[in-house]
């Protein structure tokens, strides 16, 4: 055993030093993409240092070893995750600079892949490597997804529909966005992301402090009070009689499957999204919609600007090749598009998809009449998040008052039950 950790606390600086040479090697620009020997090279450097990591953590581990390695994964986990959505922004910055400045976009990335690594930085080489080979933009943008964020597939569909109007042979303009709104919508669900999961690991983590004194610490007062023949108090009757609910209710191995189900499903979630496969978007694009329904706004606007009919935009962002990201706001614009090609009013059509309000309705008609329709549709995506932000956040200030209060109480009740047969205990014994 002690020459298996020697070895492992040799190999993993060997394989940390050896990535390290990898990124110096092959400098600023990085490697060619399908390079074998970096590929070789860059695989053998992760074993070195997955491997023994892997077997410290076996060895050493302990409950108290697995909860601070839970912590520290679940860290890591967004940390990547964040710097992935960074690097992707910045991608889309510097692309979306280097066309509004008329430069040539193949030339001037090139000169930045250094900048981006992992999955971002591969499908960013290769989406270079296409655009060198004289790939249309918009179509090297739907190609290769990973390297820019999701709403760049829904403003390369808008740019799509410009080349479909006014031909082929134009010249490319860069697909665009609002720096600032973009900017206050991502900081806003990273901190409603943030919050509500401390929030639920704070219950998880009390949920697994209960089952433990009920299973283990309840049953041993209980024991030490009958072999004194002590007249327990009703707290202390109502907290045993919950304790043996837990252990002979078959609660304990309910709470126990609980726990395992969610571990599985957190360590699937969190490989899948090391993989960069969202499985959770269905459930966040439907409690985060009020995002969805500013951001088609947006598109919304920037097509009544460039001229493009709604039904035609509609249908671009829904089912086209470079579409909307989200899967479930696609099926509302579905539902827009055949509702406006049926003759509806394309207001009525949005509202019946969610996407506005019958308050927003007479807005939207005087500011069509007036000629101010793109500015009235950003005005309502301002709104939309403002209001999201807010409900979510008068949601956490009542959440979390109730969640701590909850768990005082129930602390309280597990102490003062406790503690009142303890207290008779000791004047008995006086």
């Amino acid at each position: 055993m002690e020459q298996i950790l020697y070895a492992c606390l040799v190999l993993l600086p060997l394989g940390l030093s050896l990535r390290m040479s990898l990124r110096l090697l092959y400098g600023a620009r990085g490697p060619q993409v399908g390079d074998p020997i970096y590929l070789v090279v860059n695989i053998g450097c992760w074993a070195l240092t997955i491997i023994p990591l892997t077997v410290l953590i076996v060895v050493g581990a302990n409950w108290l070893s697995g909860f601070l390695l839970m912590v520290a994964a679940l860290s890591g986990l967004e940390l990547i995750l964040a710097r992935r959505a960074m690097q992707r922004r910045s991608a889309w910055d510097l692309l979306t600079g280097t066309l509004g400045a008329r430069q040539p976009a193949p030339a001037a990335l090139r000169n930045h892949q250094g900048r981006f690594t992992g999955i971002v930085g591969r499908s960013f080489r290769e989406l270079v490597q296409n655009l060198e080979q004289g790939a249309d933009l918009r179509s090297a943008i739907g190609q290769h997804r990973s390297a820019l964020p999701d709403e760049a597939q829904a403003y390369a569909a808008i740019d799509a529909i410009d080349n479909a109007t006014h031909g082929e042979h134009d010249t490319p303009t860069a697909p665009r966005r609002n720096l600032l709104e973009d900017a206050m919508q991502n900081v806003a669900g990273q901190q409603l992301f943030q919050r509500f999961t401390y929030l639920f690991f704070v219950l998880l983590i009390m949920l697994g402090i209960v089952s433990f004194v009920m299973i283990k610490i309840v049953p041993s007062y209980q024991a030490t009070f009958d072999d004194f023949g002590l007249d327990l108090p009703s707290v202390t009757v109502y907290l045993i009689a919950t304790s043996e609910l837990f252990s002979a209710g078959g609660v304990t191995a309910i709470v126990s499957l609980c726990f395992a189900g969610f571990f599985l499903a957190g360590l699937f979630a969190a490989v899948m999204y090391l993989c960069d496969v969202a499985v959770l978007r269905p459930i966040a694009d439907r409690l985060l919609f009020s995002k969805h329904r500013a951001l088609v706004l947006r598109l919304l606007a920037i097509a009544i600007e460039r001229g493009q009919p709604l039904a035609t935009a509609t249908q671009q962002l829904a089912e086209g090749v470079q579409r909307y990201p989200s899967r479930f706001a696609r099926q509302r614009l579905r539902l827009v598009h055949r509702a406006i090609s049926a003759g509806r009013d394309w207001r009525e059509a949005m509202r019946g998809a969610s996407f506005i309000k019958a308050t927003d309705l007479p807005i939207l008609e005087t500011a069509q009449q007036t000629g101010n329709l793109p500015w009235a549709l950003r005005l309502l995506a301002d709104q939309k998040i403002r209001m999201m932000i807010f409900r979510w956040s008068a949601f956490e200030q009542i959440a979390f008052p109730i969640t701590i209060l909850m768990v005082g109480l129930l602390v309280m009740w597990v102490c003062v039950a406790l503690f009142l047969p303890l207290v008779d205990l000791i004047y008995g014994l006086v």
